[in-house]
Formats: structure tokens, sequence, C-alpha cells
């Protein structure tokens, strides 16, 4: 038969091993959440820098778009006084 004291010891003995497992399990988990939270920081940085890329094309379409315009007018002008030249 075990005595109480051998009985203690065992269950101190068990919880030791418990919390060892736990401590395992939190320090995983841990590591876990920080290399996520890094994952997700790369992502947020991504999505920002895309969205400025993003600002800058639709930029650059306006600008084109706007000289497009210019140069019509432009050739328009260059046209008409090409034929004036010619009267």
């Amino acid at each position: 038969m075990c005595s109480l004291a051998d009985e203690i010891a065992k269950l101190m003995n068990e919880n030791e091993h418990l919390k060892s497992i736990i401590n395992e399990k939190v320090y995983a988990l841990t590591r876990e959440r920080d290399i996520l939270r890094t994952e997700q920081n790369k992502r947020s940085d991504a999505t920002a820098l895309l969205k400025e890329k993003d600002e800058i094309i639709t930029q650059v379409v306006a600008e084109g778009e706007e000289l497009s315009k210019k140069q019509v007018v432009q050739e328009s002008t260059t046209t008409k006084l090409l034929v004036l030249l010619k009267i």
C-alpha cells in the first residue's frame, strides 16, 4: 500500500510533468502568434504599397489622358496652320 506521502509525491510529479507540457505548448503558441503577427505586418505593408502604386498608376493614366487631349489640340492647330500656309 502506498503511503499518503508517496501519493502526494506522485501527484506532485504528475503536476510538474503537466506544467512542463503546458509550458511547452504556451511557448510554441507564443512563437506561432509572433510569426503570424510578423506575417500580418508584412501583408499590411504590402497592401499599403499596392494601394500607393495603384494611386500612382491612376495619376499616370490621368496625366496620359490629359497629354493625349493636348496632343489632339496641337495636331489640329498644326493642320489648320498648314492649310493656311497653302492658301
